[in-house]
């Protein structure tokens, strides 16, 4: 099971997630497999921003190497319903005790 897992991974780019012989015309792909579709996440703003102001703050320019930003969900907001299953996607209640946890 795990064998086949990393065969599949190698055959998908990780970044954009499409499999490689989509775009090769020698494998029955097309150069134009997909077309590009901009969008706007919030939640990549929000670390981009985070990343620039790291950034700004830090004048050596050293102490951003292996920075990573995360998103932490705001209890107070309203949980997100699976189209899937009707189910939060995100409940408070599981913030909570996944905080209990890291204790």
């Amino acid at each position: 099971m795990v064998m086949a897992w990393s065969i599949e991974q190698a055959l998908i780019c990780p970044d954009c997630g499409t499999y490689y012989e989509e775009w090769d015309p020698t494998k029955g792909g097309h150069i134009h497999a997909y077309w590009p579709k901009p969008i706007r996440c919030l939640g990549c703003k929000a670390k981009s921003d985070s990343y620039s102001a790291v950034r700004e703050n830090d004048k050596s320019n050293s102490a951003t190497h292996g920075i990573q930003m995360t998103l932490i969900k705001n209890p107070q907001a309203p949980s997100i319903r699976s189209p899937l299953n009707g189910k939060p996607i995100v409940t408070v209640e599981s913030i909570r005790s996944r905080a209990d946890t890291r204790q």
